[in-house]
């Protein structure tokens, strides 16, 4: 029994870590990507169609970084699903 705390003391300070890199990695990604869809809604000469699809692709991986990355990211320290079902459903279909 005592070895097992053991391992849950030595694991706590490396899911701190992972918590904090994916937490940032989370807001870079959200921040980033908010500011090319800004940049090209409000940046007349970015409105081509070249300019639109890249604002696409930072739409869709605005998504993920909201709706993906932080329940990912629960799920990658913790080891087990606690959202239930529909939210399982949900998060792999995405």
């Amino acid at each position: 029994a005592e070895e097992y705390i053991y391992q849950d003391f030595i694991a706590l300070p490396w899911k701190v870590v992972v918590v904090l890199l994916l937490a940032l990695f989370t807001l870079a990604t959200t921040l980033s990507n908010a500011f090319v869809i800004a940049t090209v809604y409000r940046t007349r000469k970015l409105h081509t169609p070249a300019n639109y699809l890249i604002a696409s692709l930072a739409v869709t991986d605005l998504l993920v970084s909201i709706l993906v990355m932080p329940i990912s990211t629960m799920y990658t320290v913790t080891g087990r699903w606690t959202l239930g079902q529909v939210v399982c459903d949900l998060w792999l279909s995405s």
